[in-house]
This record gives structure tokens, sequence and C-alpha cells, in this order.
């Protein structure tokens, strides 16, 4: 189930935060039940794939940053992916909702280092 919700989620449409659209206030992840982590996963998807997104377009004029941001997500991706498989198989009930969680949390500190990388002329 956790490969499958991170397959549909690749593309979907963008928000700019935390809450937009729905008002919650998805930073508390830890203590939320399943219908409601569910559609903090949807924010927290949608607010990093618009901080990316971002981050690209203020950067498509340097060609090799770009390829490099590119590289770096899809690392960034598979560590998140696998820290969460990692999290999900070592909860001994709710072990969907742990993997989750996880996504959430790290997807949440994710979509703010893209967004401070944005504002911060020294990185690049």
């Amino acid at each position: 189930m956790y490969k499958k919700i991170m397959t549909t989620l690749i593309g979907i449409g963008l928000t700019t935060s935390l809450s937009a659209g729905t008002g919650l206030d998805c930073s508390k992840a830890l203590e939320m039940k399943s219908d409601t982590l569910e559609v903090c996963f949807d924010q927290t998807n949608n607010w990093l794939n618009d901080s990316y997104q971002s981050l690209l377009k203020e950067r498509k004029e340097a060609l090799e940053q770009v390829k490099l941001l590119k590289e770096m997500q899809r690392a960034w991706i598979k560590m998140r992916d696998a820290q969460c498989e990692l999290a999900s198989r070592n909860t001994a009930s709710g072990a969907g909702l742990a993997g989750v969680r996880c996504e959430v949390i790290l997807t949440q500190k994710r979509a703010n280092e893209l967004e401070r990388m944005a504002l911060d002329a020294e990185f690049f």
C-alpha cells in the first residue's frame, strides 16, 4: 500500500503550505489518525513538489545546477522511501500508518530545505 500511495502522489497539483486548502496543521503528524494523516500526506507532497519546481524555475538558466538538483532530489526520494519502509517494518502494529507518518514528517523537512535553498543566494 505504501509504495502504491507514493506512486500516485508524484504528479499531484501544487500548494504552498502545510495547511493549504484544508486548514490542517500537518506539523502534528505523530498525533494524527489515518484519515487526517492521508490529507496531510497529500498536502506535504504537494508542498514539496511546489518547492522543488520553484527552485528549478529559479535556476533554469544554470543547466548544470538543474541537473545536480534533479540528481539530488532523486537521491533524497530514495533515501526517504527506504527510511520510511524501515520505519513501517519496525512497527509491530500500524505499520502502514507509521510509514505514512514518516513520509509526512520527512517531506515537510525536505520542502523546508528546498525553500531555504531558493531563498539563500549563497547556496548557489
